[in-house]
């Protein structure tokens, strides 16, 4: 994980650093320092703890899996939703997504992504029994997730896709 206190803070706290500083004005953007560090770590820790996952899946016991996975590795699941037009409703709350295929109104989990993705920069990963759908890719797809699947492959992915979007890239052609 990078760290980012590092990132914000071109100063160094070291103890060597803390002996040369003489002037209150050394001592004051070292202390400036030190505020950016905590706050810098208590953001990239509550984003990485908020961050929502929108199921989208037709079959129930599949979604509460997937729901439960999600959970466990410490994210929000939003959903499930089994059509397009409830996973649309919550397209703007989530910043990944996992997708069946194949959904109940006969729309293509395909479809979906390409909205999810065009209108509201989500990262896509699909959940599929028919891999071969994918066979050329899909422009923007994080990830699929082919089922059956592991608990430990999902989780994975999902911390993944989180460390991607945190890092500020979105997988949308990245």
């Amino acid at each position: 994980m990078v760290n980012y206190a590092e990132r914000v803070c071109p100063h160094t706290i070291g103890r060597n650093s803390q002996r040369q500083a003489r002037s209150s004005s050394d001592r004051r953007a070292r202390n400036k320092c030190r505020i950016d560090q905590v706050i810098s770590k208590v953001i990239y820790a509550g984003l990485a703890q908020h961050m929502k996952v929108l199921i989208v899946e037709d079959e129930a016991i599949i979604a509460e899996h997937l729901r439960m996975i999600a959970i466990d590795a410490g994210f929000i699941p939003l959903g499930p939703a089994s059509t397009m037009e409830q996973a649309m409703a919550y397209g703007p709350k989530a910043e990944i997504a996992l997708i069946d295929v194949g959904l109940v109104d006969g729309t293509s989990g395909l479809q979906l992504a390409r909205r999810l993705i065009d209108r509201h920069y989500t990262t896509v990963i699909f959940v599929t029994g028919s891999p071969q759908i994918l066979k050329d890719g899909f422009a923007g797809e994080f990830d699929a997730i082919i089922k059956p699947f592991v608990d430990s492959q999902v989780a994975e992915i999902l911390q993944r896709a989180r460390d991607l979007r945190l890092t500020g890239r979105h997988a949308c052609g990245d």
